[in-house]
This record gives C-alpha cells, sequence and structure tokens, in this order.
C-alpha cells in the first residue's frame, strides 16, 4: 500500500507528529545517505551514546 501511495509506512501507520524529526535535524539525517557505510557507523553510534547519555542523566534526576 505504502509502494502504491508512494509514502513510508510511518506515515500510513503513525500521526505525523508521532515520529517526526525535527526540523533543525532534518538537513543533517539528510546527509548521512551520502555517507559510507562505516560513517554511517560512526554516525549512529554517536547517535546512541547520546541517547543513553541523556537517558542516564533523565533517569539519575528521577530518582
Amino acid at each position: 500500500m505504502a509502494i502504491a501511495l508512494g509514502v513510508t509506512t510511518d506515515a500510513l501507520i503513525f500521526d505525523s507528529t508521532d515520529r517526526s524529526t525535527d526540523d533543525e535535524l532534518r538537513l543533517q539525517f539528510e546527509a548521512l545517505k551520502g555517507f559510507t557505510p562505516e560513517e554511517k557507523k560512526v554516525a549512529k553510534t554517536v547517535l546512541e551514546s547520546l541517547i543513553l547519555q541523556h537517558d542516564a542523566k533523565r533517569f539519575s534526576s528521577a530518582g
């Protein structure tokens, strides 16, 4: 169905606010398409590290 409509499956399943990327980050994520597989791996590792750090701060301040 998504292919026939020319949209992503996320667009069919989620509300537009459920899984949208912040506009200020959209261009950075678009730039990742041109990265080599190794560069994408590094970018993913950096993002995962930042997310873990954010979650650790959030959980430590909640307790």
